[in-house]
């Protein structure tokens, strides 16, 4: 059932133990004002109960706004690190695109490349191409080896990227693919994924990066990255996840463990969430 924006509201608020005497008491108190007020005066103790129930809301919308002030803090000091080190490990040679809405976030584009540095992966896939797709062809450039094939549903975006990597010159890492989205049936159940049957995909994938298709797209949009690839993914293959706090994600990741038990899972907190599957 969708949750309407009273329940998201409620749900929303992150309320610590440390809180807990500047909320709770203050409502137990009126509580038993109230009580007493009803033993006293009666129906006029319904007041006291407007009252309990406006100081409550009053005090969790507070609350609400505070929590949501300090992680959207925290998410940008986290973005501007990520910015910093990542303009600081690679030399661009053009612009980025923004790192905003469905982009991806500066903090993936950075762990990608420390992945990629770290591990030197000589294949990577990726599905949905993007910034990430740049930030990996200067990485694997850097590295003088390996190349990243990135999946796209979107042919005008799938452009856009192969016009991004050749005004940074990295075209020659890169291969950008149209694949549109068919019918999958998984499970017993239908998906809507990229077409690989036209994809000459490489048989021994290092790195996969799952940053696509877009969740509106069916139900747990993602799934079917694992169980379709799986047996083109190398013995030490890695495999990152964006949107991980999504909770479209966070089930996918769930089926994944049960069906892939010989993965672990590594959670990186950013504010979408990213992890990373290693065997």
């Amino acid at each position: 059932m969708k949750k309407n924006s009273i329940q998201q509201f409620f749900e929303d608020i992150n309320i610590t133990y440390d809180d807990l005497p500047y909320l709770y008491l203050p409502l137990l108190a009126v509580t038993g004002l109230t009580l007493a007020g009803w033993v006293t005066w009666g129906q006029s103790a319904v007041l006291w109960g407007i009252l309990i129930l406006t100081t409550y809301i009053i005090l969790a919308t507070q609350f609400h706004l505070y929590r949501s002030t300090q992680k959207d803090l925290e998410d940008n000091q986290r973005k501007i690190q990520a910015y910093f080190s990542l303009y600081s490990s690679i030399d661009f040679r053009g612009s980025l695109p923004y790192m905003t809405g469905w982009a991806a976030t500066p903090e993936l584009a950075l762990l990608v490349h420390e992945e990629i540095k770290e591990n030197k992966p000589r294949q990577i896939l990726e599905l949905g191409s993007g910034i990430s797709t740049i930030v990996a062809s200067y990485s694997l450039q850097q590295n003088g080896k390996g190349s990243i094939m990135s999946l796209d549903h979107d042919e005008a975006y799938a452009n856009k990227t192969r016009a991004d990597l050749k005004k940074h010159g990295t075209e020659n890492f890169a291969d950008v693919r149209f694949a549109p989205l068919i019918s999958y049936e998984l499970d017993g159940s239908k998906w809507d994924w990229y077409n690989l049957d036209s994809q000459p995909i490489p048989p021994k994938v290092d790195l996969l990066l799952v940053d696509g298709p877009p969740v509106k797209t069916n139900n747990h949009a993602r799934y079917p990255a694992l169980p379709l690839l799986a047996d083109k993914l190398s013995d030490n293959a890695v495999i990152i996840i964006h949107d991980a706090y999504r909770k479209s994600e966070r089930e996918i990741l769930d089926k994944w463990k049960k069906q892939f038990p010989e993965f672990s899972i590594e959670r990186h907190h950013t504010e979408k969430g990213i992890a990373i599957l290693r065997k």
